[in-house]
């Protein structure tokens, strides 16, 4: 019997041909696809394994290390939450790969943030990644600086809005493959500082000019209101005298018996009217105004000055093919990718949230429903960058939301995957090995105990050369042709 192992490589959704009852076992990353094992397949549940997508091992080195991690100072030994360890880790990871920002450690420390997002659109950077960077960069910079504004704007209008906002500093990382044209115009094509401060000064003087409109609305209202004290006949006679003659009548009151009254009342009205006027034109009330008014220049000055924060911290970063993936996405915040389901389940295992952004019809439409049933990230076309970019910051603006992401990846993740299939597939292999029970004679024996050695011998001197690619060295390996269980235990230790 040769015992045969399928691993199916999609979350949500898999084609028919993924599923075959004669499997020894078939290793699957979701409920979903076991599902679909049973029914499409008739596999038996006894054989599929719930092992999550296989993935690179230097995903599970990242978080075996921010597992372990007990920060820089060896003097502190308080124990540190699973965040203080993820935040404290993935510092240390931006600073190895020149990420982290001058302040980045103290301004943390003061509550200021640095975010960082990542975008990929797979090894040849295919997608509409140079329009979500452009709509991600001017909507950070347009919220920043309003917020900003208003933050160092005395105005209480605006500071039950702002009064729990906290501003961050941001990186957009942008993963290149090897589209050199893209990472060359994001690089070079594009004056990213002459960008934010034009946005940046449109924002400042849009918002200055509601402020000088607002405060002139505020200036006549006032004005007015000013001016009814000198003339509350008016008030009464508007609205009050319907309800006198109605209550007068209700009463049964004659308009005779009243007119007396009303013409007491209005005397008495002028005569305040009139004392009031000689007050306001008194030497001591345009002394008190001019005063007022100086005084209320001089703050609406102070403030002019006041509300004009610097441009918010934003950078770009474009990079071209890189193999180092796993520590790019330990330090980055939140990924933005197509539906791969290699990628998903890379982002998974570090708790990393996922915007997805497009898919392949078919197949990659179940890895959306994966990422959205485990409440930990969401889906936006690429053909709407300006949602895209609105959902990232929401999600950069509110901390508990971004943690709950972080989170439930983490629950779905699985970073020793691949080692875990292959541990289940050595185990079956080697039970199938003994109740095989193949026996050989001496003389086989010895000539396959030669060749192995000589073929040991040959890739050890090769591989000391640098002379062979991987390539070669598999092609070398597949050609040893032998049936004993002795050349196979040989050529398995040896790789």
């Amino acid at each position: 019997h040769i015992p045969i192992f399928t691993v199916v490589t999609d979350l949500g959704n898999g084609h028919a041909y993924w599923f075959d009852a004669g499997v020894e076992r078939m290793f699957v990353a979701s409920d979903s696809m076991k599902s679909l094992a049973i029914k499409m397949g008739g596999v038996e549940e006894n054989k599929i394994v719930r092992s999550g997508l296989p993935i690179r091992e230097e995903f599970g080195m990242h978080v075996d290390k921010m597992q372990q991690w007990v920060g820089d100072d060896d003097d502190d030994i308080t124990p540190l939450t699973e965040k203080e360890k993820r935040c404290g880790y993935q510092l240390h990871v931006r600073k190895d790969l020149d990420l982290a920002l001058p302040l980045e450690e103290s301004n943390q420390k003061n509550g200021r943030k640095h975010h960082i997002v990542m975008l990929m659109g797979g090894g040849e950077g295919v997608g509409s990644l140079s329009s979500i960077v452009k709509s991600i960069y001017i909507h950070f910079v347009k919220r920043q600086s309003y917020h900003e504004y208003h933050c160092n704007s005395s105005s209480s209008a605006h500071d039950n809005n702002n009064s729990m906002y906290n501003p961050y500093d941001l990186t957009i990382l942008v993963i290149c493959g090897r589209n050199e044209k893209l990472q060359h115009q994001l690089k070079e094509g594009t004056d990213w500082g002459a960008l934010k401060t034009k946005i940046h000064n449109k924002v400042v003087q849009e918002e200055d000019l509601k402020r000088k409109t607002r405060e002139t609305v505020q200036g006549i209202q006032h004005f007015l209101l000013d001016k009814a004290k000198f003339f509350p006949h008016l008030n009464n006679n508007i609205h009050g005298n319907k309800n006198n003659e109605k209550n007068e009548k209700e009463r049964g009151v004659s308009s005779e018996s009243t007119s007396d009254g009303k013409e007491e009342h209005l005397k008495k009205s002028m005569d305040k009217e009139n004392g009031n006027l000689k007050d306001a034109h008194s030497p001591s009330a345009s002394t008190s105004s001019s005063e007022h008014s100086t005084e209320k220049q001089q703050q609406q000055q102070q403030q002019t000055q006041d509300c004009s924060p610097p441009p918010p911290n934003v950078i770009v970063k474009p990079l071209g093919y890189t193999t180092n993936i796993a520590s790019y996405m330990a330090s980055s915040n939140i990924l933005i990718t197509k539906a791969g389901p290699g990628t998903i389940a890379e982002a998974a295992s570090l708790g990393l949230p996922v915007l997805l952004t497009s898919f392949l019809p078919g197949q990659e439409e179940g890895n959306v429903d994966f990422v959205l049933e485990n409440n930990f990230g969401d889906y936006v076309s690429d053909g709407d960058c300006k949602r895209v970019a609105n959902t990232v910051l929401d999600w950069l603006d509110d901390d508990d939301k971004l943690e709950h992401m972080s989170r439930e990846a983490s629950r779905v993740g699985k970073p020793y995957a691949a080692r875990e299939i292959v541990r289940e597939i050595g185990k079956s292999a080697w039970r199938w090995k003994e109740l095989n029970g193949v026996e050989e004679d001496e003389e086989g024996g010895g000539r396959e105990k030669e060749n192995i050695e000589m073929i040991e011998e040959s890739l050890r001197s090769s591989i000391e050369k640098n002379e062979v690619t991987k390539e070669d060295r598999a092609e070398e390996r597949v050609e040893i042709k032998s049936d004993t269980n002795e050349k196979s235990e040989r050529i398995i230790k040896f790789v």
